[in-house]
């Protein structure tokens, strides 16, 4: 495994180095800022997913996990849970997955081949059933069109009797939150920063689509998930009112094991 700060480097070296097919990173200033955001956002998502799991127990580490990424964005956090962390196989999955490739044909060939990048609607994912061990969402459980329980159910199919769900989620019923989630205050935003409400998240301000902490662990054990346990984003802590009603907590949940399973079919 290599250390983050190794990692980073590498991967933007690679990007710059490579002039003629990342020239966008010189001419489009904005999302060129935009990616180098998402390059060095690896800490503190990586990291807090790794002392989330550790803190939890169930599964403390990644090594040799395979693991699904909802949502993978630029893929950087992926490529680092490949690097840093060990896991043997990440699968992420977006709408649009271009950014990621350029991520992905950045990293060392043993990166590389263990990271697939799937374009693909989460509530439809074409992947095996009980094929991953830990399926990760960073921040996208709310993207805008998102059917809540669809993506669970799905996600539920995908992950190995055992594995885990971990869901990193901003919370509406953070008070300031809850207001800005509302109808009217989600078009005066939009329209003042010219944007829909699709995108208007972007911004900072909003969460259209976003979702309690309390319907979240409905959801997820409706599902039939168990062993719900929402975590205190700040503190790592499993305990107290405040991770209820916190702007971002982490929600960590077990698909069990019936009796009569005991494999789980490859990735394809």
């Amino acid at each position: 495994m290599t250390d983050y700060p190794s990692t980073i480097p590498t991967i933007l070296h690679r990007l710059e180095a490579s002039s003629s097919r990342y020239a966008w990173m010189n001419t489009q200033p904005a999302r060129a800022r935009w990616f180098h955001y998402n390059v060095f956002s690896i800490p503190w998502r990586g990291f807090e997913i790794a002392d989330v799991l550790q803190t939890d127990g169930r599964l403390p580490d990644m090594r040799g996990q395979r693991i699904l990424d909802l949502g993978c964005g630029a893929g950087t956090m992926d490529a680092w849970l490949i690097a840093d962390q060990g896991a043997d196989v990440v699968v992420g999955v977006d709408r649009d997955v271009s950014v990621a490739s350029v991520v992905r044909d950045a990293t060392v060939d043993a990166t590389r081949a263990r990271l697939l990048l799937v374009q693909a609607d989460a509530t439809l994912l074409p992947i095996a059933d009980c094929s991953i061990d830990i399926a990760l969402s960073y921040d996208s459980i709310h993207s805008a069109g998102i059917t809540h329980e669809l993506l669970v159910d799905e996600v539920f199919r995908v992950i190995r009797p055992g594995g885990l769900l971990v869901v990193k989620m901003v919370n509406r019923g953070f008070p300031p939150y809850g207001f800005l989630g509302t109808r009217g205050v989600q078009a005066l935003a939009a329209s003042r920063l010219m944007r829909t409400d699709a995108t208007a998240r972007l911004a900072g301000l909003i969460q259209p689509n976003s979702i309690s902490s309390f319907r979240a662990v409905r959801m997820v054990r409706t599902a039939g998930f168990t062993h719900v346990e929402l975590y205190n984003r700040l503190t790592r802590a499993a305990r107290g009112l405040t991770r209820w009603i916190l702007p971002d907590v982490i929600l960590v949940a077990t698909k069990p094991t019936p009796p009569y399973i005991t494999s789980h079919k490859p990735v394809t």
